[in-house]
């Protein structure tokens, strides 16, 4: 989404998405949606935009799929959250305010991940960091590393994985945070694996298994039994493989 779209009304954009998704068919079910919450499609406020695309994702899902479908929630939920954003802006900048800030555009980053727009999900992701950094907002940050992490881990950049992997497994080992210390050594894992490096997998994946297990996340905790099963595929050890 442009930026300087935000000052749009709601419903005008909400109608773009739709429009630009799903053609004409988008426009006449956000209108149904509208008539059944009893609201004017020119008077939607930003407040309306989460029960609003709830409805809409049900009345769509059935004809576009599933996948479409999380496209379009994840536009809505992107542009009520660009929407807030910029109502930050206006605002004295607190430590409170600037977390609030932080928290908004990892969420943009992670919305922008998952419908893959990975670079604009970079962008925000970097731009939560240099407002995340100077408050010493450790969590959010080491958040962001991570999710760095996996774009580049799917673009097999190996060296740029690792590097912001370990940025964020030092942050996240300062902090004790499990659930961070368990992701970042599951990407260190993945990266050596692909690289042939077995041992080293093994190893990233035994810490990743013991951080999981003490942020009691079963999970992660599943997943990586299955990454271990596919190392030990790989080296020829089938017993173990299939073990795990």
């Amino acid at each position: 989404m442009v930026l300087e779209r935000r000052g749009m009304p709601v419903g005008m954009e909400l109608q773009r998405i739709l429009l630009k998704e799903l053609d004409e068919y988008g426009v006449t079910v956000l209108r149904d949606q509208c008539a059944a919450m009893s609201k004017d499609l020119h008077t939607l406020r930003i407040e309306d935009v989460p029960r609003l695309s709830r409805l809409v994702v049900k009345a769509i899902q059935p004809s576009v799929g599933y996948e479409r479908t999380q496209r379009i929630e994840k536009e809505m939920q992107k542009f009520k959250i660009l929407v807030e954003l910029k109502g930050m802006s206006g605002e004295k900048m607190s430590e409170h305010n600037t977390r609030r800030e932080v928290n908004a555009l990892v969420a943009l980053g992670n919305i922008s991940r998952t419908i893959g727009d990975w670079e604009e999900a970079i962008g925000f992701y970097k731009r939560s960091m240099s407002r995340a950094r100077p408050i010493k907002y450790e969590l959010k940050e080491a958040e962001a590393l991570r999710s760095l992490g996996h774009i580049y881990k799917r673009r097999n950049n190996w060296d740029d994985a690792t590097r912001y992997f370990k940025k964020s497994l030092a942050l996240s080992n300062h902090m004790r945070d499990n659930t961070g210390i368990s992701d970042a050594n599951r990407g260190l894992g993945y990266v050596e694996w692909r690289k042939g490096r077995y041992e080293g997998a093994l190893e990233y994946y035994g810490r990743a298994m013991e951080a999981a297990r003490k942020a009691g996340d079963d999970v992660a905790v599943g997943t990586t039994h299955l990454e271990f099963g596919l190392v030990h595929s790989d080296i020829g050890q089938l017993e173990k493989a299939k073990e795990e």
